[in-house]
């Protein structure tokens, strides 16, 4: 007996350590580079909600209330979990996707023990590897969505059910509730694994397997696990009749089945017909085996697999079917798999030993998922171009810009915020009334009337400005704003969580989940307010069922000065007529009492809303009917008093300006930075305006800055310029001077700090002089960008493009540009090369190279690109080779990053990239981006302490300085691993 025992034993530990390995193996391939992939807009979703404090993050969820994203159908389990994770600090793409990554690893592991239960033998421990192995369930444990926490929840629950059926003890019953309840508080596929459950124990009741003393506590269990779930019901019930669709279901047919099963099969095993045909048919065997050997446990399993798949023709919905959808088939098939691999190696052992059977079958399932593993390597480098990457490269440039604009206040507002915290600011309130710099960011799928004024940087579209604050406005004239650009930061007298929203050309929420309120201030004209002032409006309901009771309003408030508002009029849903239009709009007409002194105060107020169902203003134009109206812009040059009208309100404007922002004087050949001066210039025809610049003046001005826009323009009335304001730092925020002193001229006096300067262009060894302090000799490489914090550390940035040519690089040997389009080939058969040589005058400790190789697989012949790097021009290190063969397709033009850390750092670092011929290819462009980085740090050797205003600097030619009395901030983490 003790010998049994002890061979028993022997075997259970053997099982147990290589359940560990496999669950390391699982570990390592889910946690590899979990930040190389960006997160894409669903997982954006999860995180904007599970950002929220945890009770408005249920309310939000329950009927889709106030949040800065779109919809969300799942319950709440997942965004709490991830909710408490980023409360501990975390800050990365890895820290939102850790949760799934671990209930990913509960789910492998958690077959084991249910394999064992349900289907004997070794079945746990193959379906583990399986699982553990599968592409598919690889992707859905690296992403912040609810797919591997269901799973493993529901798996578990499976788990403990029969094990509470087994035992009948009320602590395995107990566990199986939290299970259960769980299970559907984290996807509303819970509900049909639960009918699943509730149907198995069912057919132990009908087929009399189910003894009278556990009937109780089953019942009892699958009630509390239903009651567990009642608060959330109603959010459950909305969700279903939200997606309600009465022409039809999710479009699930055999044809829709077949291609769905095909394309997760194939996603998690990428072996074609080959492979997906052979796990299938193991899966069949073991399928064979469970009704041979359990076949109540069989039709569980069948049940647990099916359920989801008639809830998807059942329910009528407008969703499309999606394979995650049919996600229980992951585990399922892998279960039945363990079991047929059980099987064969049972039935071929060939009188092995026990353990070599184990190991054999477990190089089996690795077998069976190897076309998948296979492409890992590629999987993670898998071509998506993140959005971190375009704010990275939007957070370089910035210079003096201070805030971002949103053309809606949604959306990219939260991948800013995530991605580039404290690094702008914002237009939230009104805190600041002074000039402000911006970046107007819209998505690529915007067309502004004026596009051409937008750049595009990857999937943003972005416009640089400058805000200055008029208020309070005249009204001596109609004042009328439709929120289509951002004339109400320039108008509105204070704002609170209110702003444009240039998409909708509505005034919207800035933070949906908590009131706002705009507010416009307008001067009596002169003589007062005369007859009555009237008010149009027009607002806007946008449908939806996503917004519950109580409906979102919209309240008109006036005022006079600094008094108390007085509230004119409250809209609210109910005020719109009840139709079918997906949206209404509503016009309001009201007299508003004229005030007694000179100020009249206006403000909307919003209450809370969601991104639909909103009600929002669209248009507003107040006009006090008793005053005369003003001359236009056609008769001030013919017209004396109206000249002289139109450049006394130009200097009432530039005066009242002057005490929120410096207007500075220009002198040719100075340079003012590190400040938020603007230059004023009158215009011809209206003469000079005191506090501006004479109008003879500008077109010298202009002459130094081609091409620069003005900020804005001041006059008696929208329309009717006065006064004409610019500010250069929008046209070149660096220092730009080339080849002689010239006088950088710093805000205010005396000492100023510098912390940071940035270098861009070309040229070296050169230095530069700082009262005294000489930094050392600095190179740049053509085009190259070199940023500097003081006494350590600089990165060195070099972002090449290829849609000219191969540009400057150190060497070219038969390098010509493609016609294919922003890439290089060989100029003919033979093998050529591209060297660039990296330095910046400091030690260089450690660098990355992203770039996009792609070659044509030629029968028999091997194409490629390899990429080496060299600490001194002689030793080359292979870092990449990547080569094709026999397909007869192009293939690659995927960005692949690869990282090195110099043991012995360099002051000059090469990197060359080897083609095999003109059947391979290097791309770099917009959409095809390659980047190279290089870090250098040397304590003390950049000595920015302060600098004395002014003083003169010598740049060579092509060099432009930024100087920044601030750190930069660290954006190297916005850099994907790899």
């Amino acid at each position: 007996m003790r010998t049994i025992q002890t061979h028993t034993s022997q075997k259970f530990e053997a099982r147990i350590v290589l359940l560990v390995l496999v669950l390391l193996a699982a570990a390592c391939i889910r946690l590899a580079w979990l930040d190389s992939a960006p997160l894409w807009w669903d997982e954006f979703v999860t995180l904007g909600r599970a950002k929220m404090a945890l009770t408005d993050l249920w309310r939000s969820l329950s009927y889709q209330g106030p949040s800065d994203v779109s919809l969300d159908s799942s319950p709440p389990l997942l965004h709490t979990v991830i909710h408490m994770v980023l409360a501990f600090g975390g800050t990365s793409d890895a820290w939102v996707k850790l949760p799934s990554v671990l209930f990913g690893l509960a789910g492998v592991l958690i077959l084991y023990p249910l394999g064992n239960r349900l289907l004997g033998g070794r079945s746990g421990l193959y379906s583990s590897a399986l699982l553990g192995f599968s592409l598919f369930h690889i992707h859905y444990s690296r992403e912040a969505r609810p797919y591997a926490l269901y799973l493993s929840l529901a798996l578990c629950s499976l788990w403990l059910l029969l094990r509470a059926l087994e035992n009948n003890r009320f602590r395995d019953w107990a566990a199986y509730v939290l299970a259960a309840a769980a299970m559907l508080y984290s996807s509303y596929l819970g509900s049909a694994s639960l009918a699943a459950q509730g149907g198995y124990l069912l057919l132990l009741l009908a087929s009399g397997r189910l003894a009278p003393r556990r009937l109780v506590p089953c019942a009892v269990s699958l009630a509390c696990a239903a009651l567990a779930y009642v608060p959330w019901l109603p959010g459950h019930l909305f969700h279903m009749e939200l997606i309600y669709s009465p022409t039809g279901g999710m479009g699930l047919n055999w044809d829709v089945l077949g291609r769905s099963l095909k394309e997760f099969t194939a996603y998690g095993y990428q072996g074609g017909f080959t492979f997906t045909g052979l796990y299938v048919a193991v899966a069949l065997l073991g399928l064979a085996r469970a009704f041979s050997r359990n076949r109540t446990g069989a039709l569980l399993l069948c049940l647990w697999m099916g359920l989801p798949l008639v809830a998807a023709l059942v329910l009528k919905t407008g969703i499309a079917v999606n394979p995650r959808y049919l996600i229980n088939f992951v585990p399922g098939l892998a279960l039945l798999a363990g079991a047929g691999l059980d099987t064969l190696t049972r039935a071929l052992s060939l009188g092995l030993p026990d353990r070599a059977r184990a190991v054999l079958a477990l190089l089996a399932a690795l077998a069976l998922c190897w076309p998948g593993l296979a492409t890992l390597p590629e999987y993670y480098r898998r071509e998506q171009r993140p959005i971190s990457y375009d704010l990275l490269q939007l957070a370089e440039d910035k210079a003096n810009i201070e805030a971002l604009a949103f053309v809606r206040n949604r959306h990219q507002k939260i991948f800013a915020q995530w991605y580039l915290p404290g690094v702008f600011g914002d237009f939230q309130t009104s805190a600041d009334l002074g000039y402000r710099r911006y970046y107007l960011l819209a998505g690529a799928d915007w067309q502004p009337e004026n596009a051409g004024q937008f750049r595009t940087v990857g999937a943003l579209r972005m416009r640089a400005g400058g805000m200055v604050n008029v208020s309070p406005m005249p009204l001596a004239s109609a004042y009328q704003e439709d929120f289509s650009t951002l004339t109400m930061y320039r108008e509105a007298s204070s704002w609170d969580n209110a702003g444009p929203d240039l998409f909708q050309k509505t005034l919207s929420l800035y933070d949906p989940s908590r009131p706002g309120t705009a507010l416009w201030r307008f001067n009596a004209p002169p003589g007062g307010f005369g007859g009555s002032l009237k008010l149009a409006c027009r607002f806007r309901l946008t449908k939806s069922r996503a917004t519950p009771p109580p409906d979102a309003s919209v309240t008109i408030l006036a005022g006079v000065g600094s008094g108390a508002m007085t509230p004119v009029a409250t809209l609210t849903q109910a005020d719109f007529r009840d139709g079918d239009s997906w949206k209404e709009e509503l016009s309001l007409n009201l007299a508003l009492p004229r005030p007694a002194g000179q100020l009249l105060d206006l403000a909307f107020a919003l209450s809370p809303g969601a991104i639909h169902g909103s009600l929002e203003p669209v248009f507003f134009r107040l006009e006090n009917t008793g005053s005369s109206p003003n001359a236009n812009t056609a008769d001030l040059a013919a017209n004396p008093a109206a000249t002289d009208a139109s450049a006394s309100m130009a200097a009432t404007l530039l005066a009242h300006l002057r005490t929120r922002t410096e207007l500075a004087q220009w002198r040719p050949g100075v340079k003012r930075i590190g400040d938020k001066a603007l230059y004023a210039f009158s215009l011809d025809g209206l003469g000079d305006v005191p506090g501006a610049q004479p109008a003879a003046l500008l077109p010298a001005f202009l002459a130094e800055y081609p091409g620069l826009e003005p900020v804005e323009v001041l006059g008696a009335a929208k329309g009717e310029p006065g006064v004409v304001l610019y500010d250069p730092a929008l046209a070149s925020p660096a220092l730009s001077k080339s080849g002689h002193s010239s006088q950088a001229l710093f805000a205010g006096g005396g000492k100023t700090p510098v912390e940071s300067l940035v270098l861009n262009g070309v040229g070296g060894p050169f230095t530069l002089d700082f009262d005294g302090a000489r930094l050392p000799a600095l190179t740049l490489p053509p085009g190259a960008r070199l940023a500097l914090s003081s006494g350590a550390a600089g990165h060195l940035r070099l972002l090449p493009d290829y849609a000219q040519g191969p540009g400057q690089p150190f060497l070219n040997f038969g390098v010509v540009k493609a016609p294919a389009g922003e890439c290089l080939t060989c100029q003919g058969e033979n093998s050529c090369q591209l060297v660039y040589a990296l330095e910046c005058g400091l030690p260089i400790q450690k660098l990355r190279v992203q770039y996009c190789p792609e070659a044509y697989g030629e029968p028999g012949q091997s194409n490629g690109v390899t990429l080496a790097w060299s600490g001194d021009g002689n030793a080359y290190h292979t870092l990449d080779s990547f080569m094709v063969k026999d397909s007869e397709l192009w293939e690659g033009k995927h960005r692949r990053i690869f990282t090195v850390d110099l043991k012995q750092p360099s002051r000059r670092v090469y990197l060359r990239l080897s083609l095999s011929g003109d059947k391979a290819r290097i791309w770099a462009g917009p959409d095809t981006p390659m980047r190279l980085d290089a870090w250098c740090d040397a304590p003390g050797a950049v000595p920015l302490t302060t600098v004395e205003n002014p003083f003169p600097i010598t740049l060579p030619a092509g060099v432009e300085v930024f100087l920044s009395p601030r750190l930069l901030p660290d954006l190297d983490r916005l850099l994907p691993s790899h």
